[in-house]
């Protein structure tokens, strides 16, 4: 068990020297004050064509991962830079194994006082204080452990975000056993049904020694219930990539809503897909030899959609929703 949590782990940080990469906005490290905490820092992206009220979008990395990398793999600040909106990336606190993490509940983070719902919150609040954003113009999105931390968020911050999205993250059952939030925001979400570290089949018996958390189908019916929204269409989108060195993967889109309410769920199902983030930009990634093993099971896997614009086109259409206008994307 600790053996392919190590692995895990490994998998999910392994790229931790993004090359360097360009950018046309500012794009650098911030400190916030959490409370009576140390301050803790955060980077802030600020594209030069900032809007005049710019949205703002929150980017969680995964677990042992850290928040230049998952700036330099998601994209996003390319996509900001396009459409005026800030991104700021938390960057998670070093647990005893010398991993940066979010505290969502790990059965080995039980010992454990590290609030990473306040420490987002002042990120956010901070963000508020010094630029224009609008208060339903405030996402969030993550990938893996940032994943999981986009579900707690869901359910611990109240109407704080508009709408989240989780990439390959689970949610833990005992999250999901006391998700009492009143109004919950729209969510999308993309896993893989091949994952092998965030199982699409889930791991109620904590096999894994992660904890106990839900099968994707299962988070999947949890949000519908929720958000009081059915499936509406099953898409499956053009396979226009094929990789060379280990198996083929397939988007299917679902989408849920009700004719009566202002919510949604988006759900892009990767049938074949590992643990990944659609669309990553590899060539801006840094892969140490140790870990040219797990490449396979899952980094890179699928290129048939860009996850970043497309959880960007969720949350703009959550904005021209809201304001009445046309979509643009």
């Amino acid at each position: 068990m600790k053996k392919l949590i190590y692995l895990s782990a490994l998998f999910l940080g392994f790229v931790t020297v993004p090359q360097c990469f360009s950018e046309r906005g500012q794009f650098g490290e911030e400190q916030v004050a959490v409370g009576d905490e140390l301050q803790r820092p955060y980077w802030l992206y600020q594209p030069n064509t900032l809007m005049q009220r710019p949205a703002l979008v929150l980017v969680m990395h995964g677990y042992s991962g850290n928040a230049k990398a998952i700036a330099a793999y998601s994209g996003m600040n390319e996509i900001a830079e396009k459409h005026g909106f800030l991104v700021a990336y938390p960057q998670g606190s070093k647990d005893t194994r010398d991993n940066a993490f979010f505290n969502v509940g790990y059965e080995f983070h039980a010992d454990s006082k590290i609030d990473d719902v306040a420490y987002i919150e002042a990120i956010v609040k901070q963000i508020l204080d010094r630029f224009p954003v609008e208060q339903d113009q405030i996402f969030a999105t993550g990938m893996s452990n940032g994943g999981d931390m986009s579900y707690l968020l869901a359910c611990r911050t109240g109407n704080l975000f508009r709408a989240l999205a989780p990439v390959a993250g689970s949610m833990m059952k005992s999250l999901m056993d006391n998700c009492d939030i009143e109004s919950p925001p729209p969510i999308l979400a993309i896993s893989g049904t091949q994952d092998p570290v965030t199982r699409y089949a889930g791991d109620i018996n904590n096999e894994d020694g992660w904890g106990a958390y839900a099968s994707q189908e299962d988070t999947i019916a949890f949000w519908a219930g929720r958000l009081k929204v059915g499936k509406v269409s099953v898409t499956p989108l053009a396979n226009t990539h094929r990789p060379l060195f280990y198996g083929d993967s397939n988007v299917i889109f679902e989408r849920y809503g009700s004719s009566g309410k202002n919510n949604e769920l988006w759900y892009f199902r990767i049938e074949g897909g590992g643990h990944d983030w659609p669309g990553a930009r590899l060539g801006k990634w840094y892969y140490p030899a140790r870990y040219i093993g797990l490449l396979g099971i899952g980094f890179g896997k699928n290129q048939d959609i860009d996850a970043s614009n497309e959880i960007w086109k969720f949350f703009n259409y959550w904005i021209a929703k809201d304001s009445g206008t046309k979509l643009v994307e």
